[in-house]
Parts: C-alpha cells; structure tokens; sequence
C-alpha cells in the first residue's frame, strides 16, 4: 500500500492525515525505537488505520470540500471557536486524534478498535430481553483513550443523539 497523504487539497488518493515522519515528531519518545522497527509496509497499515477510523468514527459538521475527495477533510463551511475553519487544510486537531489513535494501534494492535458487537452470542432470552456473551478473554477494558479523542475533536462533530461519538469499548488483551 502506498501513504497518500491528505494535505488540504482533497486529493481522491489520500488515506491518511499523517505521514511516518509526523508519526515520529508527535509519538512519545519512549515508542520511537519500536516504532522504527517495524517495517515499512506495516507503519504505512498503521498510520492508514488510523487516519480511517478517526475519518469513519465521527459525524463531521461542515460538508466535504469535494465530491471525489478520499477523505472526510478538508471540509467547508465549518466554524470552530468563533472562526473560519480554512478549507485548504486538515486542523491540527484532526492529526492529533490520528496520533493518539497510533498510539492506541501500536500499543495493543487494531483489536483495540473492536467493537463489543463483534462478540459472539453466548445466551439469548427473548422474554426480557437478555442477552449474555462469551468472555472474550482480554484482561482490562481502556475508555479514556476514546474520551480524550473525543475530547480533542468537540466543535468538529456533531454528537450522536445517545453517548459518545466513540462508543465502542477499548479492549486490551
């Protein structure tokens, strides 16, 4: 897969909002050496996946600067703070959730992104409505990692109409 990386302009082939070198200036010092370990093809898989899943997990406000854009900024017509949100550019917030979602992926992997839906029925009454799954064998459930993304990106979605925008439990094996 080749890094595409989305400048503002709306390219039709981005599918990332940072590049390996912003991954290197922005993760914490301590990830470096690991990060740098991996190889290529795998720090391209990442750093997509993490630009998408910030990309797919929120409602935006604004609309999409073009019809043919391969991600979900630039957009228009978007204020933050009582200013103009230019539309040539991708806000430094929008990187900044793309970093902590890395993080998340180089930390415990893209299972991190697992959804509790994923999970497979275990018992099921109709009756009153209970339904119980299979432990899925993971040691601890992280859902401050998502708040602080939400966090960082208020003012530039539109929250759902029930929870967060980020909904899906942090699961760690």
């Amino acid at each position: 897969m080749t890094l595409v990386r989305e400048h503002g302009q709306a390219d039709p082939d981005s599918n990332s909002y940072i590049t390996n070198n912003d991954a290197i200036n922005n993760l914490p010092s301590t990830v470096i050496p690991e990060w740098n370990e991996l190889s290529k093809d795998k720090r391209i898989d990442r750093l997509v996946i993490a630009s998408q899943f910030i990309d797919f997990s929120f409602n935006w406000l604004g609309t999409s600067k073009t019809f043919e854009q391969g991600m979900a900024w630039p957009r228009v017509g978007l204020m933050f703070e009582g200013h103009p949100v230019p539309d040539n550019i991708v806000p430094q917030q929008i990187k900044r959730a793309c970093y902590m979602a890395l993080l998340l992926i180089h930390e415990h992997g893209i299972e991190i992104f697992r959804s509790t839906a994923e999970l497979k029925v275990k018992k099921e009454k109709m009756a009153v409505f209970e339904t119980e799954y299979f432990e899925p064998g993971l040691t601890a459930i992280y859902e401050t990692q998502f708040a602080d993304i939400n966090n960082v990106l208020r003012g530039f979605y539109a929250p759902p109409s029930k929870g967060g925008v980020v909904t899906s439990q942090v699961i760690r094996a």
